[in-house]
């Protein structure tokens, strides 16, 4: 049996105690595998309850899990999507934690995307007067500006890639001609990109953040959510695969998106490709670099 470190376990079991008005005590504490970024576990007590629990240094990612709890419970109060109920977030000592309902993986049903794809497009439908979000919050370990702006290319430019795309090139990651080609293209994303109501989005839509039920249906977990524009979510998507046929045709078919938006994916994926690019290094230079010399 794996363990919690002291401060977390302690403070478990009193927010344990104060929600279920009796003591307790952890019978298990078993690693659950898929991040890379917080320790993640399955924590079961003694009345066979289990809960899924991640924590990291207080102080590596400031905010991070109070910014994913605003995030998971404004996904979850929209009624479109499955999201992991949000028990607790909170600090111990020299640690912050994440404690969510444990989701049980099942086998995935039949329908499995088309539900997804139908999900999605009532999420979408979920919209705001701004692009943006009240709050900052992280994609993998980077920081999230959602400042809010009027329009989705001042808000793509300002809040998504040139932010990034700074960072690449101060660390030596993103060449010169490279940051001028995508400063250039920033000015013309209005050509390229329909303008549509913002829409609420999941913000980090890849196959590693959706999971199956123990019913088979789909739950998303690590969202960064922001109101966007929905090709956004449709991009990331396609960006690593693991997303079947009848997910695009379900979706289509509840919130028909605009002409052309398959050709426009490229465009969308610049920024989590410039979140990769910081992250883990020069392998995703090339297709940046594609992408750029399409649009200039």
């Amino acid at each position: 049996m794996n363990s919690l470190p002291d401060e977390i376990e302690r403070k478990f079991l009193d927010m344990l105690q104060n929600m279920t008005g009796r003591g307790s005590e952890i019978k298990s504490v078993k690693n659950v595998s898929g991040g890379s970024i917080n320790t993640a576990c399955k924590v079961t007590v003694a009345s066979g309850r289990s809960f899924f629990l991640k924590y990291n240094l207080n102080d590596r990612y400031p905010g991070m899990f109070v910014a994913e709890s605003k995030g998971l419970k404004t996904l979850r109060e929209t009624g479109t999507v499955r999201i992991p109920k949000v028990l607790w977030d909170g600090v111990a000592d020299q640690y912050s934690f994440l404690v969510l309902e444990m989701i049980d993986p099942g086998r995935q049903r039949v329908d499995f995307f088309e539900t997804l794809g139908q999900q999605l497009a009532a999420l979408h439908l979920v919209t705001d007067d701004q692009f943006g979000l009240d709050h900052d919050n992280y994609i993998g370990s980077l920081h999230q500006p959602n400042e809010k702006k009027e329009s989705f290319d001042v808000f793509f430019r300002d809040m998504r890639l040139m932010p990034l795309a700074r960072m690449a090139y101060d660390a030596g990651s993103l060449p010169q001609n490279a940051l001028r080609q995508l400063d250039q293209l920033c000015d013309r994303i209005s050509e390229f990109i329909p303008s549509e109501k913002p829409a609420l989005l999941h913000g980090d839509l890849w196959s590693g953040n959706r999971i199956t039920g123990p019913e088979g249906d789909p739950w998303l977990i690590d969202p960064a959510v922001n109101f966007g524009h929905r090709e956004t979510d449709i991009a990331m998507t396609r960006l690593f695969g693991g997303f079947d046929g009848s997910f695009y045709e379900a979706y289509h078919g509840s919130f028909p998106l605009q002409p052309g938006w398959e050709e426009r994916l490229d465009l969308h994926n610049l920024y989590p490709l410039l979140v990769h690019l910081n992250l883990f290094g020069s392998g995703y230079l090339p297709q940046i670099e594609q992408i750029l010399r399409r649009y200039s």
